[in-house]
């Protein structure tokens, strides 16, 4: 099945941008138009096409455009070649990305068709994909869904860096966003039509959850490129104790796992997992033997976050296992830290081992070393600012960090 066929020709409006807007019947029109513009010059079923757009309208068009003739869209990726692909365990690639790299060398994700349509019907059933919403879609995959779903989705403006917010957020009704995005959107907006937001792809603390009005239903959901969703909660059902817990160092509750997925914990506490909704491995090969844990037929993704499962079955998350520290005073995870300092004192901060030292790196000209004693701190460096991931502004760079930290011996 192609996920054009999801689909449906219609006058409702599909994605607005800017004084630009089109509805869901010229989106269909203007992707076959410009997939039989594609198959003129001779690209076919199976070959890679390498898109350099921006979040727009014409990014939708293009994507159908080739997905209409059985080609695969390739996003900025690095310079790895990719030649005509065929089938993927038997089902069509629908499109290719390049991961973060946070857990280590960037890898190549293919999804296919079959895949993304799986994904999709996991998240109707967690996230409320109701016709009627009007979204502000940061994250392209998302966007995607909203589309199979009928939704009309509101695109930032048009930008190769980042995501420049537009002038009518006032008409969204729902956000799929990073946390450092919604801060934005706060920042720009009284969001006064705002009905639900969910946040995600960096670390979401309370201090920015209790900054949202108590008529939004906020969620905390948890996933990756690899593996969306894994789990999901609900600020408003977080109780007084679960808040308590965080602001104490037990580390951030993400909730509930998904039933489509499996999940456990390793033996050094990574989350990994497995399910219909997690790749099972990555173009090429590349990064499988590192990501990739086979036991028989099942694959499970190590998703590089340290983690544990309560009492109640909920997840918390602890850090990224690559920044946990054991050293001779036990084991130091960077959320045990990084949430005291959001709750007393409403700043992010970075844990890490520096010339042998436990270190906290903040920004901030705050005194943080009497709160950070029970966890061993022993030296505290200020800088300028935290460096920060590219993709959503919100997750610490440690790599970028440990050079500039490099300055102060």
């Amino acid at each position: 099945m192609n996920i054009i066929e999801l689909l449906k020709p219609s006058e409702k409006i599909a994605l607005i941008q800017g004084n630009k807007q089109i509805t869901y019947a010229e989106l269909l029109e203007r992707g076959l138009r410009y997939g039989a513009k594609l198959k003129r010059k001779g690209v076919g079923a199976g070959k890679c096409v390498r898109l350099f757009k921006p979040m727009s309208i014409e990014l939708y068009i293009a994507l159908i455009g080739i997905w209409s003739i059985n080609a695969v869209p390739a996003f900025s990726w690095s310079r790895l070649k990719v030649d005509k692909l065929g089938q993927i365990d038997g089902e069509q690639p629908a499109i290719l990305t390049c991961t973060s790299g946070s857990t280590g060398v960037p890898k190549i994700a293919v999804r296919t068709h079959e895949f993304l349509i799986r994904q999709y019907n996991v998240l109707k059933e967690h996230l409320d994909f109701g016709e009627n919403h009007i979204d502000f879609g940061t994250l392209p995959v998302f966007t995607l869904a909203n589309l199979a779903a009928g939704m009309t989705t509101i695109l930032p403006n048009k930008s190769y860096r980042g995501i420049k917010l537009p002038n009518n957020l006032d008409k969204i009704t729902r956000a799929i966003c990073s946390p450092a995005t919604f801060q934005r959107m706060m920042d720009a907006s009284d969001l006064p039509n705002l009905k639900q937001v969910y946040l995600g792809g960096a670390p979401v603390y309370p201090s920015l959850l209790e900054k949202i009005r108590k008529d939004i239903d906020a969620y905390v959901v948890y996933g990756s490129t690899e593996a969306e969703p894994i789990a999901r909660v609900k600020w408003n059902d977080v109780t007084a104790e679960d808040k308590a817990s965080i602001a104490s160092g037990a580390g951030l509750l993400v909730g509930e796992i998904v039933p489509q997925i499996e999940l456990r914990i390793s033996d050094n506490n990574e989350i990994i997992v497995s399910g219909e909704t997690v790749l099972k491995g990555y173009f090429g090969g590349v990064g499988d033997s590192e990501n990739k844990i086979r036991e028989g037929d099942k694959v499970w993704h190590r998703t590089g976050d340290a983690g544990y499962i309560d009492k109640q079955g909920r997840l918390w998350l602890t850090g990224r296992v690559k920044q946990t520290i054991h050293d001779e005073y036990g084991v130091l995870s960077p959320f045990s830290v990084e949430c005291v300092l959001d709750a007393h004192f409403g700043i992010r901060g970075a844990v890490l081992l520096h010339n042998g030292k436990r270190t906290v790196v903040i920004d901030k000209d705050v005194d943080v070393a009497e709160i950070l004693k029970p966890f061993g701190i022993e030296q505290v460096i200020k800088v300028k600012n935290l460096p920060m991931d590219k993709r959503h502004n919100a997750k610490i760079d440690y790599a970028k960090l440990n050079r500039k930290i490099k300055l102060f011996g």
